[in-house]
């Protein structure tokens, strides 16, 4: 499962992406048997993500989430390995 670049908005259809983007990673999550703990990493990623702009005084933006989002999910559960 390679990262997939996420695009910055354009208007609607960039935002319906997104969204498409997240029910697909949840929906492969659920397959693989880690549905649950995607979701509870999601809502921990974005507090960490918020965090981490604040620490570098960066304003956080939806993309810059999305891209956050993308990199964390690309690793396989803790305690597996990427066979």
């Amino acid at each position: 499962m390679g990262t997939i670049a996420c695009p910055p908005p354009d208007g609607v259809r960039g935002m319906k992406r997104y969204s498409e983007l997240l029910e697909q990673w949840e929906q492969e999550a659920y397959h693989d048997g880690y549905g649950a703990d995607w979701l509870a990493d999601v809502g921990e990623g974005i507090k960490y993500y918020a965090m981490n702009c604040e620490a570098k005084g960066r304003r956080p933006t939806f993309a810059g989430l999305m891209r956050y989002i993308d990199r964390k999910r690309c690793r396989p559960p803790e305690g597996e390995e990427d066979t």
